[in-house]
């Protein structure tokens, strides 16, 4: 057994609720109000993984909107625009589905999010040569230099975001992250 994957066991859901719900609150304090003492007086077991997760959810959320508010205000992008943006800054030209497919959103939104960004000349559409069914989407020479801009932008605010808080490290809030990877990594290959 690796030394991760020991470590990994090691961590109860007890600890890596106790862990994400540290972090999720010395990071961001706008989160909602305790649960209530009965729900607290219930068994725990499945009560741990959920809240993780609630709790894990919550601070990405919170992360999600600072960053609209900071960064993705001026050009006036909203979230999934601006991961559509990153994907081809990322990947190159990809075809539609695929592109929905790692932006985690339906094609049919992904459709009204590529009809925004062309208009702003962000991006453009064409036909597959091999396939004329598919259609590949890449960024236009103003949508790269956006996107120059605006990871500038992302790694200055998370710079700011850290300085002065200890550098991560395998503590039990990576260790947990890193189990519900897996375990939703296993989940989902079961399910298939």
């Amino acid at each position: 057994m690796s030394n991760r994957a020991h470590l990994s066991a090691d961590i109860t859901a007890s600890h890596m609720t106790e862990a994400a719900s540290a972090a999720s609150e010395s990071l961001f304090h706008a989160f909602e109000p305790e649960a209530p003492q009965d729900a607290r007086s219930m068994p725990q077991g499945g009560n741990d993984v959920i809240r993780l997760i609630s709790d894990v959810e919550r601070l990405l959320r919170s992360v999600r909107d600072h960053f609209e508010r900071v960064i993705l205000a001026e050009p006036d992008l909203h979230w999934s625009a601006f991961l559509t943006l990153h994907c081809l800054w990322t990947h190159g030209s990809l075809e539609t589905r695929r592109l929905a497919t790692k932006v985690g959103i339906a094609k049919s939104t992904l459709s009204g999010i590529l009809n925004d960004l062309e208009k702003r000349e962000l991006l453009r559409r064409r036909a597959d040569a091999d396939d004329c069914r598919l259609v590949l989407v890449n960024l236009t020479a103003v949508g790269k230099k956006l996107m120059r801009r605006l990871m500038q932008d992302f790694n200055a605010e998370e710079t700011r975001m850290v300085s002065g808080r200890p550098a991560l490290t395998p503590t039990a809030s990576g260790l947990a992250l890193s189990t519900l990877c897996d375990l939703a990594l296993s989940r989902s290959r079961s399910d298939s």
